[in-house]
């Protein structure tokens, strides 16, 4: 097969994969953007219940959420991007029940979310005009919310227990686990295991 060949191949089998995926699972996801041609996802993945897809301003032929292959989604779950942002799983990933996760974010392969995690790499506009009310700075200041976006990235092998919070600009390197109910506002070095507000407490080499 020539390159050419194997182009048009690649398209149609990629085109084929989403609708049927979208013919096989409408009752399980649903979908705030215009069909699925915003939305990389193969067809031989789960799908928990109740799960949304929530895409805001998006662009013209811009991937605003993708998964690998062999990712699972369960219950509840929320993805949310504007504009130029996008969610990203690599293969075999996985997130549990009731976990969302909003903006810019590039999550690794063999990625374990526990239920109720939350991520956000945007923030409230709070700082332009200190004694305006924040709702009221969002809405006026919104033509430079992409300056408060700061991405989130997850490496590989990382395992996150319930409830954790991940700020935005965090870095979280191949193979931390972290604890469940913490809180993460700073980069985590590779292996390190985490509890609490940022406490590493060992390394999974030294085990």
């Amino acid at each position: 097969m020539n390159k050419i060949s194997q182009k048009i191949f690649n398209v149609i089998t990629y085109n084929l994969n989403q609708i049927l995926f979208w013919v096989r699972s409408p009752h399980r996801l649903k979908m705030k953007c215009n069909g699925y041609k915003n939305v990389r996802i193969p067809f031989w993945m789960g799908i928990g219940k109740d799960t949304e897809i929530r895409i805001f301003n998006k662009q013209k032929n811009h991937i605003s959420v993708s998964f690998g292959k062999g990712c699972w989604v369960g219950k509840r779950v929320s993805l949310t991007t504007t504009g130029s942002q996008k969610i990203s799983l690599g293969d075999n990933s996985s997130i549990q029940d009731g976990t969302h996760l909003i903006g810019d974010i590039e999550i690794g392969s063999n990625v374990l979310f526990a239920p109720n995690v939350f991520a956000s790499s945007g923030t409230h506009i709070f700082k332009e005009e200190p004694m305006m009310p924040i709702k009221h700075q969002d809405a006026k200041y919104s033509h430079i919310k992409d300056k408060y976006n700061k991405k989130i990235k997850i490496g590989d092998d990382v395992w996150i227990g319930t409830g954790t919070y991940i700020s935005q600009g965090v870095t979280i390197e191949t193979g931390v686990i972290i604890g469940a109910n913490s809180v993460i506002t700073k980069d985590i070095p590779s292996y390190s295991i985490v509890v609490g507000n940022n406490k590493i407490i060992g390394n999974r080499k030294d085990m």
